[in-house]
């Protein structure tokens, strides 16, 4: 009786974690194209053919939809993450292949760029802490970016392509802001490079290049 029970559960599951992909595919859509801020809840609603109140049981607001989808975004980011350095030997170079992924990654997923971006513009600190599973996806998410990105720091100073003499936490919180801050100015200013002959990658390598030099040991 039990196992019957069991069996159903997971068939229903199943359809509810269907339909609630339907309805990530539908929003991202809309959103992608009219702007996050120019659709309505009722717009999906009707993409799917669905009763507004029924998007309402699958997603609290448009927030939670957010939320999923960029998780949605950050789980291809950390597999090409994950390619990448498989392509270097030591932590610096894969350090310097997760940058150049990065860049590749925005510029071959212009929404979900935006939507990593301008996430702390558009999620509430409310919202942030509600126990929804978009929430959990999204911290999921960061916390794999986080581990991909501390094992190679850690491999950096274990084959010393890394300075032993700078602090580990403050490298690493530089290395991130500093690779996301420019690949974010970069792609904003893509039209004006090409203007210039200068091809966007160039710039982001040029960065590394420089970093590099600062962060060989002494």
């Amino acid at each position: 009786m039990s196992n019957k029970i069991s069996k159903n559960d997971n068939i229903r599951l199943k359809k509810r974690e269907k339909k609630r992909t339907k309805i990530i595919e539908a929003a991202e859509k809309l959103f992608f194209n009219k702007g996050y801020e120019n659709t309505k809840m009722q717009e999906i609603a009707d993409d799917l053919k669905i009763a507004k109140g029924t998007l309402y049981i699958y997603f609290q607001s448009k927030q939670d939809l957010y939320l999923a989808i960029l998780a949605k975004g950050l789980n291809i980011m950390n597999d090409g993450f994950n390619k990448a350095i498989n392509k270097g030997k030591t932590g610096w170079e894969k350090l310097k292949l997760i940058g150049m992924s990065f860049l590749e990654f925005c510029n071959n997923n212009p929404g979900y760029a935006d939507f990593l971006f301008k996430v702390e513009s558009r999620i509430s600190e409310e919202f942030f802490n509600k126990k929804v599973q978009s929430v959990k996806e999204y911290d999921d998410q960061n916390k794999r970016t986080q581990a991909i990105f501390m094992e190679t720091m850690r491999l950096g100073f274990e084959d010393k392509s890394l300075r032993l003499d700078i602090n580990p936490m403050k490298l690493g919180i530089l290395l991130s802001l500093l690779s996301s801050a420019m690949i974010e100015h970069v792609i904003r200013a893509t039209d004006f490079l090409k203007k210039q002959n200068i091809e966007p990658d160039e710039i982001i390598t040029l960065l590394y290049e420089l970093l590099g030099e600062a962060l060989k040991p002494k």
